[in-house]
């Protein structure tokens, strides 16, 4: 159960300079100004925390959105080891801030390249190689938002196959697609930051070999800024089969960090121990996360479905 999620940066200056004495004076004294306040933006700049628990690195989800025209794109590597297994891929996670019908929301797409190896009773090792099943979700805030200390957003989302790739059928990949409904909860303060979710995993035209395919899945982690560019976060998961408390149980836990390389860097790691009726896996997540700021110049790409100003008009003076 893969998921993946999102972050930020900010940065402003400006200069002032006149001529006639008296003018001037005051240019000084608004200059002086300026750079203090460039400085204390710089040191905002470098003081602002940066990781603390979010996905990535961990599979706990945060309730936060890129602002409406920036991106956050994650490329990162994850391999999971078992006593017969050995299941890794390449993953592309792509997020946009958009507004749909006035409302700011998150858009993802994500794709990943999977290299699944089994070992059989005989010693015998079988690799299979393609395209992973593609994940689209929208995540839309519901109470808060990043500088909120309590945050809730949903995200539904869909995990189904790319178009025109036949990975199922090889067998690098499960048959079937999924819909999947995470409630996702934050509270946070300047050190601290606790994430829960709580998701339904509904499998849609599973295959035959698959039992108990409808899942109910929690997780929490915790993260802690450790510098003002790295953050540490621990996690724990734990699913079932839907409805059955007791049947068909998974359990993950988490350890791991961010770093932040640069202002639209940063670089991640966790390492997981998973456990399931099959056995147990350890799992390494290693991946860079890019940002981009919104372009005032494209604003109108980023504004689907927008309200028309008439519409605001009657609602806002209803007696004209």
């Amino acid at each position: 159960m893969m998921k993946k999620y999102v972050l930020f940066t900010v940065a402003l200056c400006s200069t002032a300079l006149s001529f006639s004495p008296q003018v001037f004076a005051k240019g000084l004294k608004a200059e002086a100004a300026d750079t203090q306040s460039t400085s204390e933006a710089n040191d905002n700049e470098k003081s602002e925390p940066i990781g603390r628990a979010s996905s990535p690195p961990g599979h706990t989800d945060d309730p936060w959105i890129p602002d409406v025209g920036a991106t956050e794109t994650n490329v990162d590597y994850t391999c999971t080891k078992g006593a017969h297994s050995k299941i890794c891929l390449v993953n592309i996670d792509s997020n946009i801030g958009v507004k749909i019908f006035g409302k700011a929301v998150q858009i993802k797409l994500e794709i990943p390249y999977v290299s699944n190896r089994t070992t059989d009773e005989d010693g015998n090792k079988k690799t299979l190689y393609g395209l992973g099943k593609m994940l689209l979700g929208v995540k839309v805030p519901v109470i808060g938002n990043e500088e909120s200390k309590w945050s809730v957003s949903i995200y539904p989302q869909v995990e189904t196959g790319v178009p025109f790739n036949n990975s199922a059928k090889r067998g690098v990949v499960d048959q079937g697609n999924h819909f999947i409904a995470p409630v996702i909860v934050a509270y946070k303060n300047d050190m601290i930051t606790f994430l829960y979710n709580a998701e339904v995993d509904y499998f849609i035209n599973p295959g035959a070999d698959v039992t108990n395919p409808h899942r109910f899945g929690q997780s929490v982690a915790a993260g802690i800024n450790i510098t003002s560019k790295g953050s540490a976060m621990i996690e724990y998961g734990r699913s079932n089969a839907l409805g059955k408390f007791k049947t068909d149980v998974e359990t993950n836990k988490g350890i791991g960090g961010m770093y932040k390389a640069t202002k639209r860097l940063n670089v991640y790691a966790m390492l997981e121990r998973i456990k399931n009726p099959d056995g147990s896996f350890n799992e390494v997540h290693v991946g860079m996360q890019f940002t981009t700021e919104p372009n005032p110049a494209n604003e109108k790409y980023y504004n689907w479905f927008p309200k028309k100003e008439a519409v605001h008009a009657v609602l806002l003076n209803p007696e004209k």
